[in-house]
């Protein structure tokens, strides 16, 4: 329909169709021309698509035989104009995600939301026969949804970094494996007429058997930490906890544990190290320091610690794996990458929360250090992180 109404001379050239263009270019010069986002000349052209998709998303509407027809179009049609055109709207699927939902307002550009049919048939091709269609697209409910600017340099790479971030909040929270997949461009978020495409064909393979279910808390915990974390890295002085939370997805993405351990130790070590000359027990130190809930945890994590890095040395520097030896026990290689998991989530998390207070690492290391020995100090630090 769209495609007949931009190419039939009849139409475009009739008095009220030109009537219509010159309004709705009216309107995108006041909605997204002040900065001249959009040269002059291309205003025309661009309110004649926009003048053809309000007319196929009301042929569309009244072809499905509701009440209202005009109104769902107008309403959606205003604010695809009104909100949208200065943005590039991206989606990503969101696998291993389940929840009672529709959708998580994380700001006013990134957000959780169900997917729609029109997007669900576009990302997993249900004109393969059913058997073909991989399992973890079946159960596929969710997309991740984010607009970048036009005027921003770089915003496929923007939107990218919004899918990494969340993904990996997500996995510190609830300890499950969501993945997010191809990347596509909305022509709109708000017309269900208008163009899917794919921009990046970014290959994922999620973990069957990590699946997050997002509870009405876990919603609430997200929400707070994204804004958390995102002011932060706006004020220019938290790389290095950028840096241990991106290497911590890396970690928890790889399927060798070798590979696991090393990432998750440079994700502490970014999180805890101040230089490169800095030892293996102070690592094991500060760990210990910010992760153990009483005297007895702090000393297996002060030795595990120990264990997990001299296991990291031997891959990085030999190539070679030594085994896990804790406190004359040997563990598993599967159970040290879920404890090792779980000690640099927390730790992760942990600096966060003292970050509100204190935002020098050099100051809360030092605090970390001292508090060992300073129980008044540790139970100070205790109350930014409960």
């Amino acid at each position: 329909i769209k495609r007949r109404l931009r190419y039939d001379k009849i139409m475009v050239n009739s008095e009220t169709f030109q009537r219509a263009v010159n309004a709705v270019g009216e309107v995108i010069k006041e909605a997204i021309n002040r900065d001249n986002v959009v040269e002059n000349a291309k205003i025309s052209e661009l309110a004649k698509t926009e003048v053809c998709n309000f007319l196929t998303q009301y042929a569309g509407e009244r072809h499905e035989g509701r009440s209202g027809p005009f109104s769902r179009s107008i309403k959606g049609f205003r604010a695809h104009i009104m909100s949208e055109l200065p943005f590039f709207t991206y989606i990503t699927p969101l696998y291993n995600l389940k929840g009672n939902f529709l959708e998580i307002v994380l700001t006013k550009n990134t957000k959780i939301r169900a997917i729609t049919d029109r997007e669900y048939m576009r990302i997993v091709d249900t004109d393969k026969p059913l058997k073909k269609i991989e399992h973890h697209q079946k159960r596929l409910r969710f997309v991740i949804e984010h607009r970048a600017s036009v005027k921003v340099r770089q915003p496929l790479n923007e939107a990218k970094d919004e899918y990494a971030l969340v993904t990996n909040l997500i996995r510190l929270i609830c300890n499950g494996m969501p993945e997010f997949g191809q990347i596509y461009l909305l022509d709109s978020a708000q017309l269900n007429v208008v163009n899917i495409q794919i921009v990046e064909s970014r290959e994922s393979t999620p973990q069957p058997h990590r699946f997050v279910t997002l509870a009405p808390k876990d919603k609430d915990l997200l929400i707070r930490k994204y804004c958390n974390v995102k002011a932060k890295f706006e004020k220019g002085k938290s790389q290095f906890l950028a840096n241990s939370i991106a290497r911590f997805g890396m970690a928890c993405r790889h399927i060798n544990p070798s590979n696991k351990i090393v990432d998750y130790v440079i994700s502490l070590e970014s999180l805890l190290i101040e230089g490169s000359g800095e030892s293996t027990l102070k690592l094991a130190h500060r760990t210990s320091a910010l992760c153990a809930e009483n005297d007895k945890e702090r000393l297996f994590v002060w030795e595990f610690m120990k264990s997990v890095y001299k296991f990291r040395s031997g891959i990085v520097h030999k190539s070679s794996e030594t085994p896990f030896i804790v406190n004359s026990k040997t563990l598993s290689i599967d159970e040290v990458t879920h404890k090792l998991d779980r000690l640099t989530s927390r730790a992760i998390l942990r600096m966060n929360s003292v970050m509100d207070t204190v935002e020098s690492k050099y100051k809360i290391l030092g605090f970390l250090d001292r508090s060992i020995y300073d129980k008044s100090l540790f139970i100070e630090l205790q109350k930014h992180w409960e």
